[in-house]
């Protein structure tokens, strides 16, 4: 499955076509079978080692840096980065993608605190088969059951032959970082071999002294060229 557009961050957005003739689909089924995955392990795959590249921005500023780290996930399920290396200014560095870094560690030791996309978690609410550049994807509405850091409001697209997750995207009901504010996020995966992985990550955040900055990882290799900053949200 190809990966979308990166079209829904701050700003004016694309709205997906409602397809014309959809099929008769059960919200509940949906959820039955995405829920399958995750727990089959098939959702959302995150490798034991991998290398990651982040580029963050702050544009009111003209700041601009790119590192490269690889990203490890031990067999007690600890995660750590180890930096490869880094181009650009070293505000970016620091106050960006130090901090933003040093928060998913923290949040990733606390998973235990049940921070998934489930029932128990969120509210369901089944917008259609849509579809967006050409891909067909069902679309749920996420309102949060509570005020917990991990947890969002957004939405999940989920994949309709696989029922695995395409994007997830919204803003985060609580900040993971005193440095860290108003945090909104898109996650696109690719879906190979029946599974579903973590491609890019796209977040619109509010730093502490820098101002509103934008950080995109690719996890895996890079594309060769980079597509045009996110700039949309519908």
């Amino acid at each position: 499955m190809k990966l979308l557009a990166p079209n829904l961050l701050l700003g004016v957005g694309v709205v997906p076509l409602l397809l014309a003739q959809q099929p008769a689909a059960d919200p509940p089924e949906i959820i039955s079978h995405y829920l399958a995955g995750v727990k089959e392990g098939r959702a959302r795959t995150i490798p034991p080692e991998e290398v990651v590249t982040l580029i963050g921005r702050v544009s009111s500023l003209n700041l601009k840096g790119t590192m490269t780290a690889v990203r490890s996930v031990s067999e007690e399920g600890k995660l750590s980065y180890k930096v490869s290396s880094f181009e650009g200014d070293n505000s970016i560095k620091q106050h960006l993608i130090a901090r933003y870094l040093s928060a998913e560690v923290e949040a990733f030791e606390e998973k235990s605190q049940n921070i998934g996309i489930h029932p128990v978690n969120y509210k369901f609410e089944y917008r259609g088969l849509l579809e967006q550049y050409g891909t067909p994807v069902h679309v749920f509405v996420l309102t949060p059951r509570f005020k917990k850091v991990g947890l969002f409001r957004g939405e999940l697209w989920i994949d309709p032959e696989t029922f695995l997750p395409v994007r997830e995207f919204g803003l985060f009901v609580r900040s993971p970082s005193v440095f860290l504010k108003d945090i909104y996020f898109v996650r696109d995966y690719w879906i190979q071999n029946g599974r579903s992985a973590l491609r890019r990550l796209i977040s619109n955040i509010d730093v502490r002294i820098i101002g509103r900055a934008e950080l995109t990882i690719w996890y895996g290799e890079p594309p060769e060229q980079e597509p045009a900053a996110a700039s949309g949200n519908r």
